[in-house]
Order: C-alpha cells, then structure tokens, then sequence
C-alpha cells in the first residue's frame, strides 16, 4: 500500500508530504466534510499515524453524539475518540435558568 499521496483537482501525484512521518489529528463534526477527510487521511497515510477525534460539548442536537459515532463506523472510521466535554460547558451563559 502507498502512503502519503492523495489527488487534488485531477492532480494524482499531489503530495502530502507536509505531514512527513508526524501523527495527524483531525477533529470531526460527524458532517460530510469532516466524515470525507477522515476517510482521505486514511487512506493516504497509514491508520496508526491517524487519530480522530469528536467533542461533545452537551450543546449539540438531542442524540447527535450517537449518530456521529453510528456514522463513523459505517463508514469504517472505527478508531475514533468520544470526548464527552459538556461538563465544561454547563455553567455557560447558554445555560437556562
């Protein structure tokens, strides 16, 4: 398998060189946009270089973290981190009272 090349407008041998031999951190919104480089990063460098990761603030819709993770996995995005960070937000100025 050949890492480290992935096509951009047409050009196969665009390079992502940029990210060498370093680990890649991608913060996913569980959209199509993020749920697609995920996917690339995958594909063009290898999984243990690879770390995705969701946040979970507590201000997202009613069950948008599960469909986010049901989403990752069918789409083979089985290595990914659930951080759970709404304990960090309850006492926001968004918080009804």
């Amino acid at each position: 398998m050949e890492y480290g090349k992935i096509s951009r407008r047409g050009d196969g041998n665009q390079s992502l060189g940029k990210a060498g031999d370093k680990d890649v951190l991608l913060l996913i919104s569980g959209g199509v946009d993020s749920t697609v480089v995920a996917a690339l990063l995958l594909k063009a460098l290898p999984p243990e270089k690879v770390y995705l990761m969701y946040i979970d603030t507590g201000l997202m819709r009613k069950n948008e973290t599960e469909e986010v993770r049901e989403t990752c996995l069918l789409s083979a995005l089985e290595d990914i981190t659930i951080a759970d960070a709404s304990y960090k937000f309850s006492g926001s100025p968004l918080q009804g009272g």
